[in-house]
């Protein structure tokens, strides 16, 4: 009955933080019916009937708090809850003075406010409240220096002042200890809904490894059974894009690394691949920092790279000369500063200093450019590219 009472209002598009709102809100206003309820009890026992009217109308205004959370949402509802203790405890106070410890229950109801709207997304909402606060201190001040509007006999204060503290005292406590379990509940399923999203991911890089490892075997037995060579050199690169993807989803797959790359791994192994997939006949150096790049850099530098590596191995060779092809990756203050280069003939660069025509420029262009990288070719003697990507 009470956790149908405390879901009171919660919707389905509700973040969970919404939710834990909801139902703080939803427990203040149980905890203070209740409190309100008990405070009368004492003060009509006392034949204090000079605050009947104000708690009766708090009594008539209480179940309208879950209403407005049910029908309007949560805030509407943290408004009313907060200005009808705001009413009761300003009314209270100035009939009966600082001394009847009654405006010891503005540190619960601070408190309590705190806690509902105390987040970046309700910040102004809490700030209008606490104003509203600080408004009525200053104004219980001023109107109680006037004196209050009746005074109460000792023997009544005798029992009223420890009630008052002992209850805001308790209050406070139960508030801390829900709050502090709701966060505890909260805490554990965001916990959980991360190790789900962790294994979900897994699952799903696992099988993007193995559909690309498919793909690239059936580019490879394509290959094979072709007989015309530029049909086996097209399918050939086709085959070394799709691994250097499937590269990137094996590796996160294997260090169980959720959305980012160990990138000098990563080149070492897609280097490799290509040294022994094209004969090994060049002297590969590479030389990289320590870089971790998130899976949509990631799969687009490997491209890159990937491309001028093959492209190297196949028009890069001179007769008579040992071909050598250099990778260096440094991170350079906010940026990623790559350079590829061989020691070959170069490549034909056109007047807008870029290499001419060729598909394998127009797909190294086209990831640059989604990248948002800025690209420079030249011949330093042999082709030399640099390109820097922000971290």
């Amino acid at each position: 009955m009470l956790n149908k009472i405390l879901n009171t209002g919660i919707r389905d598009h509700y973040l969970p933080w919404e939710v834990i709102l909801t139902r703080k809100l939803n427990f203040l206003s149980v905890i203070g019916f209740f409190n309100v309820f008990l405070t009368l009890f004492l003060f009509v026992s006392f034949s204090l009937d000079q605050v009947l009217p104000h708690f009766i109308v708090i009594l008539s205004l209480a179940p309208f708090v879950l209403a407005l959370n049910k029908w309007f949402g949560y805030l509407s509802a943290a408004y009313l809850f907060s200005l009808m203790g705001l009413y009761l405890f300003f009314s209270l106070t100035w009939i009966y003075g600082f001394d009847s410890f009654i405006m010891l229950y503005y540190f619960p109801m601070l408190i309590s406010t705190i806690q509902m709207l105390g987040r970046k997304e309700t910040w102004i909402h809490l700030l209008v409240l606490l104003v509203l606060y600080f408004v009525s201190m200053v104004l219980l001040t001023v109107l109680l220096n006037y004196g209050s509007l009746q005074t109460l006999d000792f023997n009544v204060l005798e029992i009223l002042r420890p009630f008052n503290v002992v209850m805001s005292f308790m209050l406070s406590i139960i508030m801390i200890a829900f709050v502090t379990y709701e966060n505890y509940t909260q805490e554990n399923a965001v916990v959980q809904m991360l190790k789900e999203k962790e294994i979900l991911l897994a699952e799903l890089n696992h099988r993007v490894k193995n559909n690309m490892n498919i793909v690239t075997s059936l580019l490879n037995l394509k290959k094979n059974a072709a007989s015309n060579k530029e049909v086996q050199s097209a399918l050939e690169d086709c085959q070394f894009r799709v691994y250097s993807m499937a590269l990137v989803h094996n590796q996160m797959y294997a260090d169980s690394a959720i959305g980012k790359l160990d990138f000098k791994k990563y080149i070492g192994e897609l280097t490799t691949n290509i040294e022994q997939a094209l004969g090994g006949e060049a002297i590969m150096h590479i030389e990289s920092d320590e870089i971790e790049l998130s899976l949509q850099k990631a799969i687009p530098c490997g491209l890159i790279i990937n491309e001028l590596l093959t492209n190297a191995y196949k028009h890069a060779r001179v007769p008579g000369k040992q071909l050598e092809i250099f990778v260096n990756i440094i991170r350079k203050d906010d940026k990623l500063c790559f350079h590829v280069y061989d020691n070959g003939p170069g490549v034909h660069i056109c007047e807008e200093g870029n290499p001419e025509n060729s598909l394998g420029f127009e797909l190294i262009r086209s990831l640059w450019e989604q990248l948002d990288a800025t690209f420079r070719f030249a011949n330093d003697p042999g082709c030399a590219v640099w390109f820097e990507i922000a971290c």
